[in-house]
């Protein structure tokens, strides 16, 4: 066995096997257990406990769930921060106290905490209510389910298209009258927008996400989602020549201007800030940046288009970089607790919450059982929306398929490194050497 995966189980049965509980099972010889007159607790921990759109309706939806089930208390210990999320995460793990349910960026670097016994097979859960488990989206579930592994081990949650959503009124001033198509018609348009003052592309790479949505986007048009597998299972290589001219691409971008000045040292916040308030002109984001248009003094003054092609790579024209998550349950939640968890994942990722974070947050869910009506969801979420149609071949982010769970942050790092005058090669190359490093 490779010496990160080895390493990585030893931690896990070291944390959560031999310390033999999690917070379900504690709970199970306490106060509340769920015996006559006491309520069950099952615990929690998403990324939704900010004040963006979905936050808010997702934190209704617990809300009303309590309400309905008042023999069930649902302790929320969520946090939106991705790096503080993912401390506390493998703190719980390390310390055998995970939470009943949970999220785990990746799909391929899930594998050792499944093997370990940490993650719940949901087979059961799907089979049982086939009315709940068949308004899900074909192939939602395809993520989570493996070749070597029998089982589905994560229940999707959020899926959309990333787009480039961009001012009107900035693309008007500066004398585009249609959006690219193509990665040289995206290139002269980012030449016009300079030409005005503007920024082209609010990105702050400080949230390191940011830059690696960007590339990842980039590496699935120019290399194709197979070429970004191939290199999780090892049968490429980052330093391959393709790879490196897709990073090359990226670098281009940065050294015409194209971002946000001094990106390294900007925040999410703040690059969403200078695209509502006209300093930018385009931002590529996600279904979760919807709401915040329309909240905004731009509501109306937005519209979307794909992330361009290259006139070079047609054969790649239909993979396309897209956003699936999952909640993950604990393996170890038994009983009353283990109940409870079910009522409550199947509540929160059912139609009737499914359509309220649509209607409410302008949210994407993987259901096909609720309606998307413009007149509710306005023209913006209904044009990005319909960028699914556009995809054949989905990719998320690229650390998605490598096992070695370190490569989240090597990844977007190496991205960032761009800013700071690394080469493309070097970025590549410091990528690889994370792999050799952790296999040997």
């Amino acid at each position: 066995m490779k010496r990160l995966v080895a390493l990585t189980l030893s931690v896990l049965m070291a944390g959560s096997l031999l310390t033999g509980c999690t917070a379900s099972e504690s709970n199970a010889s306490d106060t509340n257990s769920g015996g006559e007159g006491e309520k069950v607790q099952i615990r929690i921990m998403t990324r939704a406990s900010g004040t963006q759109p979905f936050d808010l309706a997702f934190q209704d939806m617990v809300k009303k769930f309590q309400e309905e089930n008042p023999d069930i208390e649902i302790i929320d210990e969520s946090i939106s921060d991705e790096g503080s999320y993912n401390d506390k995460l493998k703190t719980d793990i390390a310390s055998g106290d995970l939470p009943d349910l949970f999220r785990i960026q990746g799909s391929v670097n899930l594998k050792p905490y499944i093997e370990s016994g940490l993650i719940m097979n949901v087979d059961e859960i799907l089979e049982s209510d086939p009315e709940w488990a068949s308004g899900f989206a074909e192939g939602s579930f395809d993520k989570w389910r493996f070749d070597d592994i029998e089982g589905t081990y994560g229940i999707p949650f959020e899926s959309y298209p990333m787009g480039f959503f961009y001012n009107t009124e900035l693309f008007e001033q500066a004398g585009i009258t249609e959006t690219p198509e193509t990665w040289t018609e995206f290139l002269d348009c980012i030449e016009k927008l300079k030409a005005i003052g503007v920024t082209p592309i609010s990105l702050g790479s400080k949230d390191i996400w940011r830059a690696g949505h960007m590339q990842n986007a980039i590496m699935y048009r120019y290399c194709g989602v197979q070429k970004v597998i191939d290199i999780g299972s090892r049968e490429a290589k980052w330093t391959d020549p393709e790879v490196v001219e897709a990073w090359q691409k990226f670098a281009d971008l940065v050294n015409m201007g194209a971002f946000t000045p001094n990106s390294p040292g900007v925040s999410y916040e703040q690059d969403k800030t200078d695209f509502l308030s006209g300093k930018a002109a385009m931002n590529y984001d996600g279904a979760y940046f919807v709401g915040e248009v329309a909240e905004s003094e731009l509501d109306g003054k937005v519209s979307v288009f794909p992330f361009p092609s290259f006139e070079e790579k047609p054969e790649y024209a239909d993979n396309y970089r897209q956003t699936l998550n999952a909640y993950l349950l604990n393996a170890k939640t038994e009983g009353a607790e283990k109940e409870a968890l079910i009522k409550f994942v199947k509540f929160i990722t059912g139609k009737e919450a499914s359509q309220y974070y649509v209607d409410k947050a302008l949210y994407g869910v993987p259901r096909t059982d609720v309606e998307i009506d413009p007149a509710t969801v306005g023209q913006l979420y209904t044009d990005l929306m319909a960028l699914n149609e556009l995809v054949k071949v989905p990719g998320s982010d690229a650390f998605d398929y490598d096992p070695i769970s370190s490569m989240q942050d090597v990844t977007r790092n190496a991205v960032v490194s761009i800013f700071l005058g690394t080469s493309p090669e070097e970025a590549c190359q410091t990528i690889q050497a994370e792999i050799e490093d952790q296999e040997g």
